[in-house]
């Protein structure tokens, strides 16, 4: 496959962010950029950079997507991407989990939340989590 075929258009991407950390969203549901504790911080998943070693967080329809819509919650940074596939649809939520007092981002660490469910039929989806050694 050729690389103009792998990587995704950087703006096929959706951002999800606290105060420090951020997470890049591929249209297809698999995280492929995430900085974790800080912006400024080694990457946790990297594929951005490099798709065979970079490491990613997929989830997604298993028999592959037909079409799909995203849109971020109202005012604010949760993303939710809905797939049309075999079966029905679903729907996939992305965000970071924030406590209700700031200053417990630092004892509890930050906490990037991801929900999969069918909004219509049965859509059985498949999550991959490879592992991988980031060196972004």
């Amino acid at each position: 496959m050729a690389d103009k075929e792998r990587y995704p258009a950087i703006a096929d991407y959706a951002l999800i962010a606290d105060s420090n950390s951020t997470a890049l969203v591929s249209r297809a549901g698999s995280i492929d950029w995430c900085c974790i504790p800080r912006l400024d911080a080694g990457s946790c998943f990297g594929r951005l950079l490099d798709w065979e070693k970079g490491g990613f967080c997929s989830i997604a329809p298993k028999g592959g997507i037909g079409n799909y819509s995203r849109r971020y919650l109202e005012d604010t940074l949760v993303l939710e991407t809905t797939f049309e596939a075999e079966g029905g649809a679903a729907r996939l939520i992305d965000c970071y989990v924030l406590p209700s007092d700031p200053r417990a981002c630092y004892e509890l660490g930050r906490k990037s939340h991801r929900n999969a469910d069918s909004t219509v039929g049965l859509v059985p989806s498949r999550s991959t989590f490879p592992a991988f050694l980031s060196r972004y």
